[in-house]
């Protein structure tokens, strides 16, 4: 089953984020903007457009269920990537 998430930004409206991209295409600049617009009142998220209007209960609960895994399978990547762009700080950065 191919699954395709995209990074979005939004400002607490999910219907409309202000950013979107595509998750498997994003680059380094596009990242490094999305976590420079986290400063403000910013989230960043993960989505998989689904069709509501053709989902069933058990289809909500297994898409659930995969993306679950799949952020479960990145592991630390996710976690190095946001310490990369200096978005966090290495965990043995001296705290300031």
């Amino acid at each position: 089953m191919k699954r395709d998430y995209e990074l979005v930004i939004d400002s607490g409206d999910v219907a409309r984020p202000t950013r979107a991209h595509d998750a498997a295409t994003v680059e380094e600049d596009w990242f490094n903007g999305a976590m420079a617009a986290l400063t403000t009142t910013a989230h960043l998220r993960v989505r998989r457009r689904v069709d509501p209007l053709q989902a069933t209960v058990q289809q909500a609960r297994e898409l659930l269920l995969a993306v679950r895994d799949d952020l479960e399978g990145m592991g630390e990547s996710w976690w190095n990537l946001a310490r990369a762009v200096g978005y966090l700080t290495p965990d043995d950065a001296p705290a300031t």
